[in-house]
């Protein structure tokens, strides 16, 4: 079997072309040495060596394998020393994740600076993301913390679930085309087609599903519903009179749409994979917790 010691050896006597010199840099017996090359030689299945009374040399194959080994080695000792830099850096930080298209408020901040004076030596890092993409980072270990819309978490039990906040659900429509606020039933709304979404890895009929779950939340029975790629499509659609969507009323949205609230109320989650036993994403999530309970609403 190739391995990292055999190949080491096999560069040293390489440099060397001196199995006792070589036997002494390695603090190996010269017999060591000898019997590891002709195990490397027969793993790779040609010679490296040509061997004589007084000489040692290095074969075709064998300078090419120096060369080679080399790089490779050079390569692998940077990987490592980067991948150890990295991971010590992760030690060393919360990776949080945020919905994207959502007003968190000063709670957020508020925790980021508790949690900063308890451990000064912990760099906070975010992004903002789809709940789709939020979800694939915290299971492939990308992220620590994610904050996101409940109703789209996907196998809950896979995670750790803190409820921070709830949120009233709301229809997004143009401005012009709202009406008053207060004259408001479903069935005002029932006519207009209905925007939403893909997420990561979901069928057309899938998101179409949750479209619908979605409107019978929000007391909707539209069936009109045209499917787009991302959130911002889903307001290029709304800003442009073609039709609604449904949203939170923490959601940031452009001056020339606005929420209309319903009455069904969603949920704000911080979620953790319940494998991740770091004490560090359990003290935030508390925290967070702690500082939206001193809110009445996300603003």
């Amino acid at each position: 079997m190739i391995n990292e010691q055999k190949i080491r050896l096999f560069l040293s006597l390489a440099e060397t072309l001196n199995f006792t010199e070589t036997a002494n840099q390695l603090f190996i017996t010269q017999q060591a040495v000898s019997k590891h090359i002709a195990q490397f030689e027969a793993d790779l299945g040609f010679p490296l060596f040509v061997r004589s009374k007084h000489k040692v040399s290095l074969t075709p194959a064998g300078e090419r394998c120096r060369v080679f080994f080399r790089e490779e080695l050079e390569r692998m000792t940077a990987f490592v020393r980067d991948e150890r830099d990295e991971q010590s850096r992760i030690s060393k930080s919360l990776r949080i994740g945020y919905n994207n298209w959502i007003k968190f408020g000063g709670a957020v901040a508020s925790a980021r600076v508790r949690f900063s004076s308890m451990y000064p030596d912990i760099s906070h890092i975010p992004e903002t993301q789809a709940p789709d993409i939020l979800q694939k980072k915290l299971r492939d270990r990308e992220l620590d913390l994610i904050l996101v819309i409940r109703r789209f978490i996907k196998n809950e039990a896979d995670f750790d679930i803190t409820e921070l906040a709830h949120l009233p659900m709301s229809i997004l429509i143009k401005r012009d085309m709202a009406g008053h606020e207060d004259q408001f039933t479903p069935e005002h709304y029932s006519g207009y087609p209905v925007w939403i979404n893909s997420f990561l890895g979901e069928s057309f009929a899938d998101t179409r599903a949750r479209a619908r779950q979605e409107l019978k939340l929000a007391g909707l029975a539209n069936t009109d519903i045209r499917v787009v790629t991302n959130r911002d499509s889903v307001y290029i659609a709304v800003e442009t009179g073609e039709g609604i969507a449904i949203s939170c009323m923490a959601s940031q949205i452009p001056e020339s749409i606005v929420n209309i609230p319903v009455r069904q109320v969603d949920t704000l989650a911080c979620v953790s994979l319940k494998s991740n036993q770091r004490k560090l994403v359990r003290t935030y999530a508390e925290i967070l917790k702690e500082e939206f309970g001193k809110e009445s609403f996300i603003q």
